[in-house]
């Protein structure tokens, strides 16, 4: 069997005049880091949270961050009973705004703003009451980026804000893809999402929406990575046979050449170009951002 980083390192060899193809077994989609890890509960800021029902594990707690935009007005929620956390994607945390009389504590530290809910108690019975209000509170990063927020006090985990500025990541991947060519940049985008690791400046979206079923293939497109200043846009698609399919199934990234796949492809790859009964394979495709890519 090949190794990852071999199979990898042929994403780079050569010009790639239009379809990458990457044959590692170990690509479908069970085997992807993501599946592997150990999944915590999700929390919802409609039901209250307890520690406890936490496992003993160093999986991520789903549900605990944010990423929110600069110069418009986001609703986020946030934990009523524990420290939550504002962090800048460009430069530490200039200045803040709020009313004080609304009940809530924030101090800098690191480069960071700390927001701690106020909790009432009552004197006779020792009963705490939560904040439960909304408050406004504004965000100055250091790239002078401005950040609007409406926080909601719920009794979820600890919350972890990231301001992110479009500016900055913008910036970040101009110099990130300075000198290459087009098919290069394609490669580079096609490697991260291959190995699930991404620069901090790429939006990564999950989508998990079903596209259809392709001469005995169901689509699934599970997630859109952007490259935001350089107008490509990678989608990765899920392939798994349909009920209808026979035996093992022969596929290549032209079968995927079609309007509901992609509209102006740069670069496709597929995993594996068999595609067995209960197995997957994962389709890469990289193209140049259209008007519908923004309604996705």
């Amino acid at each position: 069997m090949k190794s990852r980083n071999s199979v990898l390192n042929k994403l780079f060899s050569g010009l790639l005049a239009f379809a990458f193809v990457v044959t590692a077994q170990t690509a479908v989609a069970g085997n992807t880091p993501e599946a592997s890890k150990t999944k915590q509960p999700v929390y919802s800021p409609d039901a209250n949270f307890k520690y406890d029902l936490l496992s003993n594990t160093p999986a991520v707690v789903s549900g605990t961050f944010t990423e929110v935009s600069a110069e418009t007005t986001t609703r986020v929620f946030l934990s009523s009973t524990d420290v939550n956390r504002f962090v800048c994607s460009n430069g530490p945390v200039k200045d803040w705004v709020f009313s004080e009389e609304k009940g809530f504590t924030v101090s800098p530290q690191g480069g960071s703003l700390y927001l701690k809910y106020l909790v009432a108690k009552d004197s006779m019975t020792d009963a705490k009451t939560y904040a439960n209000s909304p408050t406004e509170l504004y965000v100055t990063c250091g790239d002078g980026a401005v950040y609007t927020l409406i926080c909601v006090p719920r009794k979820v985990p600890a919350q972890t804000i990231q301001l992110s500025s479009k500016r900055g990541k913008l910036k970040k991947n101009v110099s990130l893809f300075e000198g290459m060519a087009p098919e290069t940049k394609a490669a580079y985008m096609i490697k991260a999402a291959y190995k699930e690791v991404f620069p901090e400046s790429f939006e990564v979206e999950a989508k998990n929406m079903p596209i259809g079923s392709f001469k005995n293939v169901n689509v699934l497109l599970r997630k859109t990575v952007n490259a935001e200043g350089e107008g490509l846009i990678l989608k990765e698609y899920l392939l798994t046979p349909s009920a209808e399919a026979g035996g093992q199934i022969v596929i290549s990234e032209t079968d995927f050449l079609i309007p509901a796949i992609t509209s102006k492809p740069l670069a496709l790859s597929v995993s594996s170009f068999k595609l067995g009964k209960d197995s997957k394979v994962r389709l890469f495709v990289v193209e140049h951002k259209t008007e519908s890519d923004q309604e996705l």
